[in-house]
């Protein structure tokens, strides 16, 4: 997927639930999943992403995209127990630092209140085994040499499908000959 396995990190944020054709990388290696309210589909964005979060660049950081990360104006920092609350404009997040990286809930404001976001940062935590298992896309089988779903074809393994439509030889580009007008 290409994401750190030590970046990825789940969360309960009440009223939402993940989407899961959201998760993925975020930045070079780090982590992102949505979380969806199912009445009026208001969205809360969980990422975690390399770097720190402090005194010194609180207010010169701007909130994570994605997630309704503000309008790029004045960020507000808050001290709240051991994470940070931010707004922008519209937007709002909870940022919470850890070794090395930096975990973040951010929300436009009619999507999810501050109760919501200091709910979900108070839970959010590294994905368990049994978490990234119902996160992550199968891995293929290494022993016999097929896949699950989606390991790279119909038949997995990292096999393509027999396409029938790519010449025997030159440069594998399909062969679209057509007539006069197409």
């Amino acid at each position: 997927m290409g994401s750190a396995i030590e970046l990825i990190y789940v969360a309960e944020v009440p009223g939402f639930e993940r989407a899961q054709q959201s998760v993925g990388v975020y930045g070079g290696d780090g982590f992102s999943a949505m979380y969806v309210a199912a009445p009026g589909g208001g969205t809360v964005q969980l990422s975690v992403d390399r770097g720190t979060l402090d005194e010194e660049n609180c207010e010169r950081t701007p909130l994570a995209s994605g997630g309704g990360g503000g309008d790029g104006g004045k960020v507000v920092c808050e001290r709240d127990g051991d994470a940070w609350y931010r707004t922008s404009g519209d937007a709002h997040e909870y940022a919470r630092p850890e070794d090395g990286h930096v975990v973040r809930l951010t929300a436009d404001r009619e999507s999810a209140d501050r109760r919501v976001l200091r709910s979900a940062a108070g839970d959010v935590h590294p994905a368990d085994d049994a978490e990234l298992h119902a996160l992550l896309p199968p891995l293929p089988d290494a022993g016999n040499g097929t896949g699950g779903e989606g390991a790279g074809g119909a038949g997995g393994g990292g096999q393509q499908p027999e396409r029938g439509d790519l010449p025997p030889e030159g440069d594998g580009a399909p062969n679209n000959n057509v007539d006069v007008g197409g």
